[in-house]
């Protein structure tokens, strides 16, 4: 049931970054700001989006070098981070699951995912051919959702 539940979570939030629609900080609740600022005080800029039909707001920024975006409700509540990493820093478990039960994939990209009610995750885009699935991951190597999807067309002059 709580596998179940992690998947809708992740469902909807994915939907909801697609449907993202960029704001300006003025258009931010105060909470919201003022949370981002607690949780990330060292983050002087922020692209700020509603997302989730306008539930919630995200705002993606960088640290470091990593692109992350944290998604927080209009009181405030933080709900979750996604952070852009490497393919190098897959842990070994979900590398293993994605190595038997994705055999001939190769991995595009993925994100560290840490959730406000169930913890880390991951995300990862995989390839085969012109098959692309985008899988989500528990740190133990738990395949919590898969999603196929079309390869984004390549724009030609």
């Amino acid at each position: 049931m709580k596998n179940k539940f992690f998947m809708l979570i992740c469902a909807t939030l994915l939907c909801g970054a697609v449907s993202a629609q960029k704001i300006t900080l003025d258009k931010v609740p105060a909470p919201v700001a003022s949370a981002f600022k607690s949780k990330y005080p060292a983050v002087t800029h922020a692209n700020w989006m509603m997302e989730n039909g306008g539930k919630n707001y995200a705002a993606e920024f960088m640290v470091n070098t990593s692109r992350q975006t944290a998604s927080f409700n209009p009181a405030g509540g933080w709900l979750k981070t996604d952070t852009s990493i490497k393919t190098t820093e897959i842990p070994a478990p979900v590398k293993e699951t994605i190595t038997k039960q994705f055999t001939g994939y190769t991995i595009g990209s993925a994100s560290k995912m840490e959730n406000a009610d169930h913890g880390t995750g991951f995300d990862v885009e995989l390839a085969k051919g012109k098959d692309i699935v985008d899988v989500t991951l528990s740190a133990k190597g738990v395949v919590m959702s898969q999603e196929p999807r079309q390869a984004d067309p390549v724009k030609t002059n």
